[in-house]
């Protein structure tokens, strides 16, 4: 949008340069920032000064339901919601099946998949929940639907109050 609160209308050449943008875009991963990649694509210095400004035309808006649609976003993300790592740990060779289920039945989310035993040790496989990608998909489901506070950023005063005998 422009001061005016107006879409965008775009130029053809401005439609290239997107694309080529979207494409250095997914290529870099997220690496380098937004203004030197579109630099590369061909914009002017001083239009990557505000990158801001690209994402507010028709024809980015347009691209980016093209190549990231809402419904591929929300699959994703709710697959980061429930991601799983598969992780291991090797107990002494006198603990029993059974014991190791127990014991790993009580970590919350976490499934044995396998059981490896030779003379010296025991190793158990087995998946638990990605807490870092969790974690993160949370974050950004707060972000996005802006469900995080004003000022949340901020340090807050904490008051302890201790009761003297």
């Amino acid at each position: 949008m422009n001061k005016n609160g107006k879409v965008r209308k775009d130029k053809p050449q401005d439609l290239l340069r997107q694309r080529l943008l979207i494409k250095l875009l997914s290529e870099d991963g997220g690496k380098s920032p937004l203004g030197r990649l579109m630099i590369k694509a061909g914009y002017t210095k001083s239009y990557a000064k505000t990158p801001q400004k690209v994402k507010q035309t028709l024809s980015w808006e347009q691209l980016m339901e093209k190549n990231l649609p809402d419904d591929l976003l929300s699959k994703k993300h709710n697959e980061l919601l429930s991601s799983m790592t598969i992780d291991h740990y090797t107990f002494p060779n006198a603990v029993t099946d059974e014991t190791i289920k127990q014991i790993l039945d009580q970590v919350a989310g976490c499934k044995l998949l396998r059981v490896q035993r030779n003379p010296q040790w025991v190793r158990a496989y087995f998946a638990i929940p990605d807490n870092r990608s969790r974690k993160d998909a949370i974050d950004m489901a707060y972000k996005l639907k802006s469900k995080y506070p004003k000022g949340s950023q901020e340090e807050h005063e904490v008051t302890i109050h201790v009761k003297n005998d």
